[in-house]
């Protein structure tokens, strides 16, 4: 072989390897580890987080908040929040309100409760305790919350290592105190064995989602179905502004929802 053809070999293989370089493929998954020391790497990442934003879902059946005056009236669909450290969450939620669909603002700074709704509060913001007993310190807390929901679940399987919004995390099932997981819902999952699923990113082991099933909770009538929450969590570390809304109206009584049929903006499920 003349030296020019070696020459010529050679640029071809540079530019091969090259090509190569510019065209990675897809990134290989982690190498599985122990599922107890990925929980716990996470349990760390949770309690360094200062804010994150949350959305909430719940399936299956009914779950009521309990309010002083109409517990029982005011189911929870869903909400959209930002928590900010050490104790502000302010959401928007979606509740039906004797079947019919509403949405209104909620935002909880220590013990202080603050609501905006077209039915409950006729679009005004009231200050009351719309989630009796809710700690927003609580969803971080060294003893409760997602910490502790992290750090106590038992029965735990590293179910495997899947895609969650582009990012490989490892998808780990077992099961958890409801209490604990609560806090992240305003409150409304409760129970002691709950079936926690939650999908941690491999990089920064911070969790991405949270799936629980209640299995003990007591059903209504005709429902067969258990409820079931959805919790995703991103935008770990934002720029998280929640303060107290500067008119409100301070009430001890929980206000009335309106008649059957003259909620604005109603809709359906």
């Amino acid at each position: 072989m003349s030296m020019s053809l070696k020459f010529a070999g050679f640029l071809l293989l540079l530019v091969a390897s090259l090509l190569a370089g510019c065209n990675p493929g897809p990134d290989p998954a982690p190498t599985p580890v122990d599922v107890n020391a990925i929980v716990e790497a996470a349990s760390e990442a949770v309690s360094q987080a200062e804010s994150f934003r949350v959305i909430i879902e719940r399936q299956g059946a009914p779950v009521y908040i309990d309010t002083s005056d109409t517990s029982g009236v005011i189911e929870f669909m869903r909400a959209a929040a930002d928590y900010a450290a050490p104790n502000r969450i302010r959401a928007e939620v979606k509740i039906k309100i004797s079947g019919l669909v509403a949405e209104g603002t909620f935002i909880a700074i220590g013990a202080d409760q603050y609501l905006a709704n077209a039915t409950l509060t006729g679009g005004r913001w009231w200050q009351y305790d719309f989630v009796p007993g809710l700690d927003p310190a609580a969803i971080l807390a060294e003893d409760g919350g997602l910490r502790a929901a992290l750090s106590t679940m038992h029965d735990l399987e590293l179910v495997g290592v899947e895609d969650v919004d582009g990012a490989q995390s490892y998808h780990v099932r077992g099961t958890g105190n409801g209490r604990d997981v609560g806090s992240l819902t305003l409150g409304l999952i409760g129970g002691e064995d709950v079936a926690v699923d939650a999908w941690i990113r491999a990089d920064d082991m911070r969790v991405v989602r949270v799936a629980v099933v209640e299995p003990n909770r007591p059903l209504p009538d005709g429902v067969a179905e258990p409820p079931s929450w959805t919790i995703e969590l991103y935008d770990y570390g934002a720029a998280v502004e929640i303060e107290a809304p500067a008119d409100y109206v301070v009430s001890e009584a929980t206000p009335a929802p309106t008649a059957p049929g003259t909620v604005p903006g109603q809709g359906s499920n």
